[in-house]
């Protein structure tokens, strides 16, 4: 049998699972319970010469089977192994290479919040109260369209930035297009949100003028509507997220045609209304009906570009800047290719101040 897994706990239960299972021992294997990376509740292992675990409520949120590594906590991939999974890195002791994200320095934060405070979203400081998350929804084998070979290398890419900014990253693989309604459903409502002062959102997948294809579209009868995600996470329906900046980030194509053309050079308690959808901003990969390119080796420009963004100027610029520098490289190197900000409410700057 291929897994074999029991969900014990779920996140209301964390300082139970805490207290009753040894979480400090030393190397994962060695760990009785451990959270699961899609739905953060705690799976016990119950064959310890198993490193592929099932767990099933991801399994029955998303409608697909999901499984991870009980050694590098990552959605299982390859065939299963005592040592490891197919997952770049699992199982290997070499140092990884160091971060390439640049610390923000704390007179600078001082110094804009100082200035600009009222124009600024408020950040809270780097501590363990503090509970940011990023949802990462990649879609990388269908069962009717081409497989998207590379997306891998983007998945690992935003994973360490996020990480590095101070994000739990829950990243989902795979899923249907009421798969991802329930994965956004589920994320809306998680109590993190209420420690956190922000959150990011981000989808990879095949696309059209539609939306975004789930894994078993064949001709548009598997497709989720990037309006969903709005809706998930707006006013009414995420309070946790209210009045907190969330950032939305779209690789995807949205229609058939090239981007390119041949020119001639040339705080209170009182009842009040606010509005149901603000603090936005949303990134996509490309303008409407253009196509979005994607490298099998390197995975895509849109998301390798942001990453090199950020990891060089988040300690410095906010994140409407570092967009207008991923479109300006965009303009420069992949002319073929434009990216474009939508449905963009955001009333103040958002600063993320990597490392404080």
């Amino acid at each position: 049998m291929r897994f074999v897994s029991l969900v014990i706990s779920g996140r209301t239960l964390f300082s139970l699972a805490a207290s009753l299972w040894p979480f400090t021992m030393t190397g994962n294997t060695a760990q009785r319970a451990m959270m699961c990376p899609g739905c953060q509740s705690y799976v016990e292992r119950a064959d310890k010469k198993n490193l592929c675990v099932r767990c099933t409520i991801c399994t029955s949120r998303t409608g697909c089977t999901y499984e991870f590594c009980w050694n590098c906590r990552r959605e299982w991939k390859g065939p299963v192994s005592a040592l490891k999974c197919a997952n770049d890195g699992c199982g290997k002791q070499e140092v990884s290479p160091p971060n390439p994200l640049v610390l923000c320095h704390p007179e600078f934060k001082r110094d804009k919040l100082q200035k600009e405070k009222n124009d600024i979203y408020p950040m809270t400081d780097k501590n363990p109260a503090r509970k940011r998350l990023a949802l990462l929804i990649n879609n990388i084998e269908f069962q009717y369209s081409d497989d998207r070979v590379g997306a891998e290398k983007d998945e690992l890419s935003m994973e360490k930035l996020f990480e590095g900014l101070g994000y739990t990253v829950v990243t989902l693989r795979n899923l249907s297009s009421k798969g991802m309604d329930a994965a956004m459903r589920d994320f809306s409502q998680r109590e993190e949100h209420k420690m956190s002062d922000s959150c990011f959102v981000v989808f990879m997948s095949h696309g059209n003028a539609s939306g975004l294809n789930g894994i078993f579209d064949q001709e548009g009868d598997d497709v989720f509507s990037t309006n969903d995600i709005f809706k998930h996470l707006n006013t009414p329906n995420c309070a946790g997220l209210r009045d907190k900046p969330k950032i939305i980030l779209i690789q995807s194509c949205r229609g058939e045609d090239d981007g390119d053309v041949y020119v001639q050079d040339s705080g209170n308690q009182r009842l009040q209304t606010e509005h149901r959808e603000k603090d936005f901003c949303c990134l996509r990969s490309c303008t409407p009906d253009t196509v979005s390119y994607r490298n099998t080796e390197k995975g895509s420009d849109f998301i390798q570009d942001i990453v090199e963004i950020f990891n060089q100027y988040a300690h410095q610029d906010h994140i409407e800047e570092l967009f207008r520098k991923v479109l300006k490289k965009f303009k420069e190197t992949h002319r073929r290719q434009m990216p474009c900000k939508e449905r963009t409410t955001l009333s103040k700057r958002f600063y993320l101040f990597p490392g404080l």
